[in-house]
């Protein structure tokens, strides 16, 4: 899927007055000198030879102090006594989502050296949602077990189900929001009837954006920063989705701050040992996100947020009057941005280049050292943008555009404007965090000179 980058990639680029492959050469020879000195240190990732990865608990071992095997997304989690296990954001349960930090076994699973329990969304502790096409339901009325997609759903006389936009039947689109359970089925609690479908394969019809860079209190400590994005896609099948993510950086390490919107709590941010950290909900049942509130519903109407520290204090504040706004008809009409991938495999870097050049908008990919022959998946905000094969040399690399020639492949709907990304992760074949990075805009002309600095590290 894509092209690779190559000379008649880069040829191109020049053609329509684009800046993909340029753009890697400028944010590249950027961020060299960093990644170069210290690439563990440059991400806050964990040392050499270590892993770390976000999933949530599929299984437990029915053992004191949970020591045993876990089952985390895909991932086999191997516990000891010496595994530092941090319940602060909420209890180890089956059905939250766990941070996880270890070594790499040859088998492909994961011995930990630490777990963080991440805290729970707004609403039932350890839920989760997904959006599907029911295949069965029970033989008699309603209760009983659902298959909807390729998952379980067990629905009990207490389970909310929701048919105001039409009956519930096979071949339905549904949302469901439930627990996991340790076989891999959902405790369902609601069922709402989506008329729209799911709106995953339907063309985008409108969107809109907001980037609002927060500001720092006098409260905060020195060198805190924050962004809150908003988006709001409406799609041709009518399929309404709304997300609301924050990031924020330079605040006190291992303590939860609170995000309030609008005098509403939106949930809470614990950051880690770098003092970063992230909130990211939605109403759409997306991978890794919370519960978006109704209070925070729709998204594109809202006023003011801020960040509070554990004593109610303020840290970061914004109005979103004062927001960067984009849409999918008025995009930014110049934007370059880039988020360099570090990790803590050595010799394991790239770069996605997000770039808006007039009306044409494209995403650029390139990571190195990579197993040969492995396939990997390019994640951006939790949506898969592509699953691909690293080369003999232990490469990957595309590029995406809104209107794609030759070799490149089409950006999808769902990252436009491309301005609006913030996270990037790339996954191995076990949906293991192999690299990550944030998007941060680039500063200055691509010149020549950089380009050909930048082609000499990675032309071989």
């Amino acid at each position: 899927m894509g092209a690779k980058i190559g000379s008649e990639s880069a040829r191109s680029w020049q053609r329509r007055g684009s800046v993909g492959f340029a753009t890697l050469a400028l944010v590249f020879g950027v961020a060299l000198a960093v990644l170069t000195a210290s690439p563990a240190a440059a991400s806050g990732r964990p040392a050499s030879g270590q892993v770390n990865f976000e999933g949530t608990v599929v299984s437990l071992p029915a053992t004191a102090g949970f020591i045993g095997d876990w089952t985390v997304g895909t991932m086999t989690v191997h516990v000891g006594a010496g595994t530092a296990i941090n319940q602060d954001g909420a209890a180890v349960a089956v059905g939250v989502t766990v941070h996880v930090v270890g070594t790499l076994a040859t088998d492909g699973s994961v011995n930990a050296t630490a777990i963080q329990v991440q805290s729970p969304p707004p609403g039932v502790a350890g839920t989760v949602a997904l959006c599907g096409v029911v295949t069965s339901l029970p033989p008699a009325g309603l209760v009983g077990d659902w298959q909807v997609g390729g998952t379980t759903i067990h629905v009990g006389a207490t389970t909310e189900i929701d048919q105001h936009e039409g009956g519930v039947a096979v071949g339905v689109a549904v949302r469901v929001r439930g627990q996991v359970q340790g076989d891999g089925s959902m405790n369902a609690f609601e069922i709402a009837v989506q008329a729209g479908g799911c709106g995953e394969s339907s063309a985008l019809v409108s969107s809109f954006i907001a980037v609002l860079h927060l500001t720092a209190t006098a409260a905060a400590p020195a060198g805190a920063e924050g962004v809150v994005v908003t988006r709001h896609f409406v799609f041709a099948d009518g399929f309404d989705r709304q997300d609301f993510k924050v990031g924020v950086e330079g605040l006190l390490p291992g303590t939860a701050y609170e995000v309030v919107v609008d005098t509403v709590s939106a949930g809470v941010i614990t950051t880690n040992d770098e003092g970063e950290g992230h909130l990211f909900l939605s109403n759409a049942g997306i991978p890794g996100a919370g519960a978006l509130p109704a209070g925070l519903q729709p998204v594109d109407g809202l006023k003011q947020v801020s960040i509070d520290d554990p004593s109610g204090t303020a840290v970061l504040t914004g109005d979103f009057a004062d927001a960067n706004v984009n849409s999918k008809e008025n995009p930014a009409p110049d934007y370059i941005a880039a988020a360099v991938l570090t990790s803590g495999v050595p010799g394991v870097v790239g770069i996605v280049a997000a770039t808006i050049k007039g009306p044409l908008q494209e995403l650029t990919v390139g990571v190195w050292g990579l197993t040969a022959g492995a396939d990997y998946s390019i994640v951006i905000d939790g949506t898969t943008l592509a699953t691909l094969t690293a080369s003999a040399t232990g490469r990957i690399s595309a590029e995406f555009s809104s209107a794609p020639e030759g070799d490149e492949t089409a950006l999808p709907d769902a990252f436009i404007p491309v301005s609006a990304l913030l996270h990037v992760d790339l996954l191995d074949q076990a949906s293991a965090v192999v690299a990550s990075g944030d998007f941060r805009t680039v500063n200055g002309n691509v010149t020549a000179a950089a380009a050909r600095a930048v082609k000499r590290h990675l032309g071989h």
